[in-house]
């Protein structure tokens, strides 16, 4: 038996991800984790000609994954490079926000995906 937690990941597409990192690397824009009932990449522009708001796209996933993934995936948030994280070559996580945690099998866990029609 394994502990997992049920977890809300609001992400943006591999191709806005790397946009957005390459803005912080320019220092158009500055990075901050707000931890409040989550964990949230706050983005703030330097550049008054960059309006974030038609660049990102959101997309929230409710999955289950490992405690131990929960927890990289927060030391990753704060990382000292300040880029956000490119998660599995799939998206990039802007926000984790935890539900439940529970101890079971990885069988159980496919079940229980299978049932709700997680991605």
């Amino acid at each position: 038996m394994e502990n997992y937690i049920a977890v809300l990941l609001v992400t943006t597409d591999i191709k806005t991800g790397e946009l957005l990192n390459n803005f912080i690397n320019e220092k158009q824009l500055n990075y901050n984790i707000i931890k409040n009932k989550s964990y949230k990449i706050n983005l703030t522009c330097n550049n008054p000609d960059l309006c974030l708001e038609n660049i990102i796209k959101k997309k929230e996933i409710f999955c289950i994954i490992t405690i131990d993934d929960y927890n990289s995936l927060i030391k990753l948030m704060y990382n000292d490079e300040q880029q956000i994280i490119n998660y599995n070559n799939d998206y990039y996580v802007l926000e984790i926000e935890s539900y439940m945690s529970f101890k079971t099998d990885y069988s159980n866990i496919l079940s229980v995906q299978k049932n709700l029609k997680f991605n």
